[in-house]
């Protein structure tokens, strides 16, 4: 996805503007992509809401399950667990003294 926003013209540092610099593609998400995963995480938590307190409790579970299914569709956890193994990379390279 870098080299063809790079193509396009945006999207990507030229590190030939920066002669010590080392480029390292973390496979984090555009804002794009990360704005639609965060509108549809919003839209099954809404239609969470107060499903668990009032529901019988076969229901209930059913619909723990089925959050827990559509919570996953939605990308979100894995964009969070990306950015957080990228912010631990980055710490790391910071820590070692490589910035």
């Amino acid at each position: 996805a870098a080299a063809a926003n790079m193509a396009a013209g945006g999207g990507h540092e030229l590190t030939a503007h920066y002669p010590r610099a080392v480029s390292h593609f973390l496979s984090l998400p555009n804002i794009h992509r990360v704005r639609k995963a965060y509108n549809s995480l919003r839209a099954v938590c809404s239609s969470a809401q107060g499903a668990v307190s009032t529901a019988a409790w076969g229901a209930a579970k059913e619909q723990h399950a089925t959050f827990w299914a559509r919570l996953s569709a939605t990308d979100w956890p894995t964009m969070t667990m990306k950015l957080l193994f990228a912010s631990v990379r980055v710490a790391d390279v910071l820590a070692a003294g490589d910035s």
